[in-house]
């Protein structure tokens, strides 16, 4: 704590003097120049596509190490793994650290062992061989007659900084101790991170309320829109600027349905977009999404067939599917009265040229879009390690021209610019996925993609909601939880299926379809013994997993 509260110290007053000593590179990370700032090498660790080359990276890592070296005096050994392989290789090689590290504890308590032994015999242990200490940087003259400082090897199974990907991985490194805190750094010498990187992905990094990683920042989500067609509505004289939810359109699409039988009532079948299962598609708990389930608040799940969102779309669609309004071929048909469909703030920008469009749900922070990528430094480094890799990441993410190297290879050998500033790749000998890469946003956009998809995506972000789950990663047994055995499943929808739409409008408790299936849930659904209903909602029992969710809330917010 002593070594933690001096380095941050140091930062403070680094950055402070950063005022008056603007592009000196001690100012960026708070390192005493001439004791400190030592040519350190970096191991590098990201996945990549199979067609990428041991040329092409090497290349890429020469154009990187140019940039490090020269403003940071750091250098990194860039380890691209294909991404099927990745995620062993990484365990790997914390593995043989750790395994070395024990060894070396192992050994070091052996020897006091025998110094004390030694002593007690009258004797003296010979000294041990050791590593001289480095005090500072080793340098050569080169074959022009200039100076040149050499950067040390890479230490066995050394890890710096490495790439994950969602947060099930996440949470396991954090709990197996692998995962670097970094506030301070973002406090002070990487806080610029902050002006570049929307704020959802910056509080999804903290886990037990501290940061131990830095998020991708990419578009969030897609909205869920209402799409009137402006010339029926025109027509007949529709007035859709009240339109909130889908029940709004019903008159308006069953009056189509008989006015203009050369157009599709409503497009195709859709499920509730305010309401999001937990775990699987197959699941049938899970909660709405609405004001009360936003990042912070304590959520608890429900039976999906007594949520008002699931019941309200499943009532629709059943009435649009008895009343054949659906489209036999949705995927090319573009004469329709109405549909619900999702997409970007560009999509809606299109579509509101035919339609008038009423977005139903706004873009969602969910786990598995926020969590795509992001880039984490090893837990076991010192705080001035830490550092040293926080520059490094900090770059990525801030500068377009780091950004680009690390994305889509070197100008001119892995891809050009046409004349719309896109890029236009020369070969597949280097392959990575823009969101393993770094802040989206400041890459440049792929050819054929707008040039101003980056604006729509930061504009899109300042739209999206978070949902209360962000941050939760949910445990295989969680997830058989939400899913009962195939016969109770297939008995759960057989009813619902098969019932009109009369059927679910039924107000008598004993007869309504989604009270049948909910009790047969309560009542039917267990494992072994134990009632998965009671498991799955009842907050009150800590060994539940809905008392086990409260404890997450209550530990994080």
């Amino acid at each position: 704590m002593k070594k933690r509260i001096i380095c941050l110290l140091l930062g403070m007053l680094m950055v402070a003097s950063s005022l008056l000593m603007a592009g000196c590179n001690s100012s960026d990370v708070g390192f005493d120049e001439e004791e400190e700032r030592l040519a350190t090498t970096l191991h590098f660790m990201i996945p990549t596509g199979d067609s990428t080359t041991a040329e092409a990276v090497s290349a890429v890592q020469d154009a990187l190490n140019s940039i490090f070296g020269s403003k940071y005096k750091t250098k990194i050994v860039l380890d691209a793994v294909t991404e099927d392989e990745y995620l062993e290789k990484l365990t790997e090689r914390f593995d043989a650290q750790e395994e070395a590290a024990a060894a070396a504890e192992s050994a070091k308590e052996s020897r006091k062992k025998a110094e004390k032994e030694a002593k007690k015999r009258g004797e003296t242990l010979p000294p041990l061989e050791t590593e001289p200490e480095v005090t500072g940087d080793v340098t050569v003259m080169n074959e022009l007659g200039f100076t040149e400082t050499l950067y040390p090897e890479l230490e066995e199974n050394q890890i710096d900084i490495f790439f994950l990907s969602g947060i099930d991985a996440l949470t396991e490194f954090n709990n197996d101790e692998r995962l670097a805190m970094l506030d301070d750094d973002l406090g002070s010498t990487s806080k610029k991170l902050a002006d570049f990187i929307h704020p959802t992905f910056i509080e999804a990094a903290k886990l037990g309320g501290s940061s131990v990683a830095v998020l991708n920042n990419h578009t969030i989500g897609e909205y869920t829109m209402l799409l009137i067609n402006k010339e029926l509505a025109d027509k007949y004289y529709y007035d859709t600027s009240n339109y909130k939810y889908i029940t709004d359109a019903v008159d308006f699409i069953e009056d189509m349905a008989v006015s203009e039988p050369d157009y599709t009532p409503f497009l195709e079948r859709v499920d509730a977009p305010n309401f999001l299962q937990w775990g699987s598609e197959k699941s049938f708990y899970g909660a709405d999404i609405n004001s009360s389930n936003i990042f912070g608040k304590t959520t608890m799940p429900i039976v999906m067939f007594q949520s008002n969102n699931f019941q309200t779309y499943f009532k629709l669609m059943k009435l649009f599917d008895e009343k054949s309004y659906f489209s036999e071929d949705p995927a090319n048909d573009d004469k329709f009265a109405a549909a619900v469909v999702k997409g970007s703030l560009q999509d809606k920008i299109a579509y509101e040229e035919k339609y008038y469009v009423t977005v139903l749900q706004a873009p969602v922070a969910l786990n598995e879009d926020i969590y795509a990528g992001m880039f984490c430094v090893n837990g076991h480094n010192t705080n001035k390690e830490v550092s040293r890799a926080m520059e490094i990441i900090t770059l990525i993410n801030t500068d377009s021209t780091v950004r680009n190297l690390l994305q889509y290879g070197v100008e001119g050998l892995h891809y050009r610019l046409n004349a719309s500033g896109e890029v236009v790749r020369l070969n597949d000998d280097y392959s990575m996925n823009i969101l393993h890469t770094g802040n989206a946003f400041v890459a440049y956009p792929e050819e054929g993609m707008s040039k101003d998809a980056w604006e729509y995506g930061k504009q899109q972000n300042l739209e999206s909601t978070t949902y209360a789950l962000l941050g939760y990663s949910f445990k295989d047994k969680d997830r058989a939880l939400f899913v009962p055995n195939d016969a109770l499943y297939d008995e759960v929808w057989g009813i619902l299926n098969s019932a009109t739409y009369e059927d679910l409008m039924s107000t008598s408790n004993e007869d309504n379809p989604f009270n049948i299936v909910t009790d047969i849930l309560r009542f039917q659904d267990k494992i072994g013994n134990v009632s998965t209903y009671n498991s799955v909602t009842n907050a009150s029992d800590e060994s539940n997993f809905a008392g086990r969710l409260n404890e997450w809330f209550n530990d994080n917010f």
